[in-house]
């Protein structure tokens, strides 16, 4: 009979990688509730061996999660073990979660007491959030990833942001709710190797610093909730992420201002000049809400050569400058997302369709969901007649450009029909949907047609109408 074998007597580096596969701190955990590395705590706690491995494994101590909210009470012990904590994990990257999260319950600092408290010395009376930034920041050459999410800040917080480089940071996200002084020029601090950054409900002040050239490197970008941004500081973020791979682009811009002898044409100013803002990586790009209005007044100075994926939110088909965004920004687009206001069949329709309008601006167009949108006649008119030159051109033949000829995928979520034409539009769907199906069968150049979806539809027939074309694209 095989003789057990203690998992303590396993080689110190060998029983430390298990810990930290079991534990997964690569990473934060993002749990809300939990306290920092309680787990490693834990595992510490187990043995003398075992106090001895997570001691002597830096990489068990890399992933921080910090609460303020709920270490108020006692935080001069909170922050000895944090400084502990960051000790411990010697050279190892850092990834590092601090936020202010208040959680109900009367057990809050119940695990503390389990905890060795040790010495330490007493912290002032200053917020508990400056106290742990400033204890994070002194290790900031080794921080990989740094998500804040703080509320009830003093101005002390984002100025600590602005000190010093971040060799390794390679994603930051901060989110501040009640911060009383604007961030200022604070967040553009020196990173290298950043390539995700994320800003949410952050106030920018009008007398914003530079962008600094590290943004170069971003890959994503995301501003959310933006509550005020110079103009000089959204083209510099522009300019800078020339390269990103995405561009979000969220919330409301709302405090825009012309400053530093930039121009921008704005709801009560005119464009001088600027100069052409060229993405030649971005290929996915999402805007959604109140910010579509400014970023849209961006379109003469705008080039997305490689965007394939386009979602716009809230966008006014009536308005020329939003249409002529559409047209000059989605030009190679092969998924196209666009949500209108709110559908109605008693608006005022154009002539054409706003569907049709997309069709011929977007030749590669492949998949297309517009919601809240009224169907018109033109609509159905362009994709009738786009069906039928398919079904009459061979894979021999080279036509010219046939508007939707790459569609395979159509879906008008939480629409209606335009009054009047209902019978002519029902009647207009299945015939597209039959002569595209055809066209298919006989072997001609289009791709199958593989979802005509009307989920949600404001129109009474259009559940009915839906399950009929659903039925014969599943042929």
């Amino acid at each position: 009979m095989a003789e057990s074998f203690p998992i303590d007597q396993l080689p110190t580096e060998l029983l430390g990688k298990v810990f930290c596969h079991m534990l997964d701190n690569d990473l934060p955990h993002y749990d809300q509730r939990a306290y920092f590395v309680d787990e490693s705590f834990g595992l510490a706690r187990v043995s003398r061996a075992f106090r001895s491995v997570a001691l002597s494994t830096p990489r068990l101590w890399a992933g921080v999660d910090f609460n303020c909210a709920k270490m108020e009470a006692n935080g001069e012990i909170w922050i000895h073990y944090l400084k502990n904590v960051l000790e411990r994990s010697k050279d190892a990257p850092l990834n590092v979660r601090l936020f202010q999260v208040t959680v109900d319950g009367g057990e809050m600092l119940a695990r503390r007491k389990r905890l060795e408290v040790g010495t330490y010395e007493r912290v002032p009376e200053r917020p508990l959030s400056i106290w742990a930034v400033e204890a994070i920041l002194e290790h900031k050459h080794r921080l990989r990833s740094l998500y804040v999410s703080m509320t009830n800040t003093t101005d002390e917080l984002p100025r600590a942001f602005g000190t010093g480089a971040l060799p390794l940071l390679e994603s930051f996200t901060i989110k501040h709710h009640a911060v009383v002084r604007p961030l200022q020029d604070n967040l553009f601090i020196e990173a290298p190797r950043l390539h995700e950054l994320r800003v949410d409900s952050q106030l920018f002040s009008r007398d914003h610093g530079r962008t600094r050239p590290f943004l170069q490197k971003l890959s994503q970008l995301e501003l959310s909730n933006i509550a005020g941004i110079d103009i000089d500081v959204l083209f510099g973020i522009l300019e800078s992420c020339s390269s990103s791979d995405t561009l979000k682009v969220r919330g409301r811009l709302n405090e825009l201002t012309i400053s530093g002898g930039h121009a921008f044409v704005s709801h009560r100013e005119t464009m001088t000049y600027r100069p052409d803002l060229v993405f030649p990586n971005l290929k996915t790009l999402r805007l959604n809400g109140p910010a579509i209005w400014h970023v849209v007044e961006l379109v003469d100075y705008l080039n997305f050569p490689a965007l394939r994926t386009a979602s716009i939110m809230d966008i006014n088909i009536s308005q020329p400058l939003h249409r002529r965004f559409l047209q000059q920004c989605c030009l190679y687009v092969r998924n196209l997302t666009v949500q209108t206001p709110y559908a109605s069949p008693n608006l005022p329709v154009t002539s054409s369709g706003f569907i049709a309008d997309i069709l011929a601006w977007c030749p590669d167009l492949v998949e297309l969901t517009v919601s809240n949108y009224t169907l018109r006649m033109g609509d159905i008119n362009a994709l009738v007649s786009s069906a039928r030159q398919l079904s009459a051109v061979s894979k021999t033949d080279e036509p010219d450009f046939i508007p939707g000829s790459n569609l395979t995928s159509l879906s008008l979520p939480f629409g209606a029909f335009q009054v009047d034409y209902r019978d002519a539009i029902v009647s207009g769907l299945l015939q597209f949907v039959e002569l595209r199906q055809r066209a298919v069968e006989r072997g001609m150049v289009a791709p199958p047609l593989r979802k005509v979806n009307l989920n949600h539809h404001l129109d009474r027939e259009a559940e009915v109408l839906a399950l009929t074309i659903q039925a014969m694209v599943s042929v």
